[in-house]
């Protein structure tokens, strides 16, 4: 279940460091889930059904390749309410479709960050993201944090990925991850695990370190 690069346990909590699954887009197809489609800075523009499109395969996981659609359930702030936080509504459907530039003008780059609830460099960059997507998120960066588990290592729920929403004061996206998304199909590499996407081709640009990247988000959001 566990996937180790380093070891670092911390009672309570977190502990160290470590690494995290899938699901298939259409051409275009009807959005039936979640109350809209999400912006690019957290909202959604319009609610309810809409036809959506997503590129054609073939899908890849390297640097290049077009990254296949993936749905989760989780928070993203919607147009049901006026403020800009994802937790005081249901959780709902978020897919990578939903930030795909057709469907999402104002979508540039699309940052996926797994983590888990006992992963200590994890709460870190947690701690860091608003005020790295202060600056960017207006401009077209998303960053979607994926809880793959609980602090009790048990699969991520959205339980869960509310609670860390909340007290990492965090306002984009945060979504369950049970699946693990960058687990197998990215080698295990360990986690936190960042994967940035071109939300105008949703073809993966890199693996960064961390949510901080504003030399490329400066180039695809100028």
């Amino acid at each position: 279940m566990m996937r180790f690069t380093q070891g670092l346990v911390v009672m309570g909590l977190s502990v160290a460091l470590v690494g995290c699954s899938s699901d298939e887009p259409g051409a275009a197809t009807p959005d039936a889930g979640g109350p809209g489609t999400p912006d690019a800075n957290g909202g959604t523009p319009d609610a309810g059904p809409q036809q959506r499109t997503y590129p054609q395969g073939p899908y890849g996981l390297n640097m290049g390749d077009v990254m296949q659609d993936r749905k989760w359930m989780g928070y993203a702030d919607t147009a049901a309410d006026t403020d800009i936080d994802p937790f005081n509504e249901p959780p709902h459907e978020i897919s990578l479709a939903d930030y795909y530039t057709p469907n999402n003008p104002k979508s540039r780059v699309v940052v996926l960050i797994q983590s888990a609830g006992w992963c200590g460099p994890c709460q870190e960059e947690a701690a860091q993201l608003p005020g790295v997507s202060a600056t960017w998120q207006p401009k077209g960066v998303t960053f979607i944090t994926l809880m793959w588990q609980n602090p009790d290592q048990t699969p991520g729920t959205t339980d869960y990925s509310k609670e860390w929403g909340t007290m990492f004061h965090q306002d984009t996206p945060v979504v369950a991850d049970p699946n693990d998304f960058a687990g197998v199909p990215f080698g295990n590499q360990g986690i936190p695990f960042l994967v940035m996407i071109d939300a105008k081709t949703m073809k993966i640009i890199s693996f960064p370190d961390g949510p901080d990247n504003a030399d490329v988000y400066q180039q695809y959001t100028h």
